[in-house]
């Protein structure tokens, strides 16, 4: 008899979102990474696997020391957002007299789409939480197709590669990645000088270090969180922390929480520290009473794993320090730490969202960080903060619908489509709450605009102070009632840095940079 060729085609489109499924939270099993925990002795666990260390070889590379770093060598290019990853031992044999022929094929070929599905969901969570420096990397743009084979009467089913096509909201990738990467080291290396870290720093100090950076460095966009939608992708990425453009610094609490572990994980490196930092999602508690989506940080210190949150310890009376290094039974804005803080195990609300382990964190506050909380406590318990603290907020709407496969079963000589949508809750990760009592929502600093400065003459022992004007849709604000400023890294060559703090009508914070030569 002729051998027979017959192909079947399945394309999975995929949409990821956010719900949270508040399930207990597990140390015993947690390493390093999210990523160590897909192993297992099934299709999906081996596919996961299979996938995560597929986006680390392409898109996470190490220098000669041995350091991480997240990106390319070299740009990005449309080729290289499409993953080819050959598959081993992938086939099903059968008799067509077994039954019929389009059934059995159709029933095999949905079996290993869900296990792909499941795997695909899997890796990349476990890859953009372990690895958020790789800020392009858009989980809700993933999708993947897989060619399967059969030939003659005893029908061997064969797939040998799964295609995946990585989604991104950035246009820019032909060089922004390894640009980010140069951005990267040179926030670490100005963390370093600016907060004096030398070998000898504690692992709390260099942590507090990371923690007052990323704090001052960036501002929270309360207008992009009350969207409940990503029209400013960057914010939800680490990206707003490394970016050229320093308008770009107004975030979100994915920005915050993801910025913070790649500066964390970059000293830990540096000065070859066992410290550990990681990304949880969950739900915050607001002044109102209500749970709310947020990000934020877990930290492993000598053995002990402790709460970190950079958003809600940057306010607008300072840097605050009631989320650095805390215990459950911590004090904090509404209640203590374990009662405003719920970890949940799950990155996305997909059905096929894996559940990973989320260390719990230990009960007291770390003893070597007492003193760095001690004056945000005294604040707290003295009522003043009570008072001032804004914890942002967001409003999420919520789709939930999901389009049931297609079984478009052909006769045995033609080509057999499967396709899978999944359209579920367009809610995005992690946005979060806010404790006020007013009712007029407070301008964002970051939209106002800022003259042109010029460069500055470098003058030995003195400090550049240029004066600068604030404008918001046209109208010139008037400092010391709308806004403040503080001036840093101005009294030598390089790059100044004015930090301007919203007052009155306005809130957040934006930093504008200058030239000293």
């Amino acid at each position: 008899m002729k051998r027979e060729y017959k192909s079947f085609y399945m394309i999975l489109i995929m949409c990821f979102a956010m719900l949270i499924n508040m399930s207990g939270v597990y140390g015993a099993g947690f390493d390093k990474t999210f990523g160590q925990q897909l192993a297992g002795k099934d299709r999906v666990s081996e596919y996961s696997v299979l996938f995560y260390n597929a986006f680390k070889d392409a898109y996470v590379y190490s220098d000669e020391a041995g350091e991480d770093y997240a990106g390319l060598a070299k740009p990005i290019t449309n080729d290289q957002l499409t993953l080819r990853i050959p598959l081993q031992d992938c086939t099903y044999s059968f008799k067509v007299t077994d039954g019929d022929f389009n059934e059995i094929a159709q029933n095999w070929v949905n079996n290993l789409s869900e296990d792909v599905t499941r795997a695909l969901f899997a890796s990349v969570d476990a890859f953009v939480n372990d690895y958020p420096a790789v800020y392009w990397f858009d989980t809700a743009k993933n999708d993947f197709t897989c060619e399967v084979l059969s030939y003659g009467d005893d029908v061997t089913l064969t797939v040998n590669e799964i295609v995946i096509t990585v989604g991104t909201s950035f246009d820019h990738l032909s060089s922004a990645p390894r640009k980010i990467n140069a951005n990267i080291i040179n926030a670490v290396q100005k963390i370093v000088d600016d907060y004096g870290l030398t070998e000898n720093s504690t692992d709390v100090e260099i942590l507090k270090a990371a923690h007052d950076y990323v704090v001052t460095e960036l501002s929270y966009n309360r207008d992009e969180a009350n969207v409940g939608s990503k029209t400013l992708p960057y914010a939800y990425t680490s990206y707003g922390l490394f970016a050229d453009d320093t308008t770009l610094r107004s975030v979100v609490c994915e920005g915050y929480a993801e910025g913070f572990k790649v500066v964390a994980d970059k000293l830990a490196q540096r000065f070859g520290r066992d410290f550990q930092t990681i990304v949880v999602s969950g739900k915050a508690l607001n002044g109102n009473g209500n749970y709310e989506n947020h990000e934020w940080n877990q930290v492993k210190v000598d053995g002990k794993w402790y709460g970190m949150d950079v958003t809600w310890d940057d306010q607008s009376i300072g840097i605050m320090y009631i989320y650095f290094l805390s215990g459950n039974d911590s004090i904090g804005y509404n209640g203590s730490y374990k009662d405003d803080h719920l970890v949940s195990r799950t990155f996305t609300n997909h059905k096929y969202a894996k559940s990973f382990m989320i260390p719990s964190i230990t009960d007291k506050t770390c003893e070597l960080a007492a003193d760095v909380r001690l004056s945000s406590e005294n604040l707290l318990t003295q009522g003043i903060v009570h008072t001032t603290v804004t914890l942002p907020t967001t409003q999420s709407s919520q789709n939930n619908t999901v389009q049931q496969p297609s079984n478009n079963n052909s006769s045995a000589n033609t080509t057999q489509t499967n396709t899978v949508s999944e359209n579920t809750n367009t809610v995005e990760k992690a946005d979060e709450a806010k404790t006020t009592k007013k009712s007029v929502e407070k301008i964002s600093i970051s939209k106002v605009k800022v003259s042109k400065i010029k460069a500055q003459k470098y003058k030995k022992g003195k400090a550049c102070k240029p004066s600068i004007t604030v404008k918001y849709k046209g109208k010139k604000l008037k400092k010391g009632r709308d806004y403040t400023i503080k001036y840093s890294n101005n009294k030598k060559k390089g790059k100044g840095k004015i930090q301007i703090t919203g007052k009155g009508d306005f809130t957040g914070r934006k930093v504008v940079r200058f030239t000293i030569k």
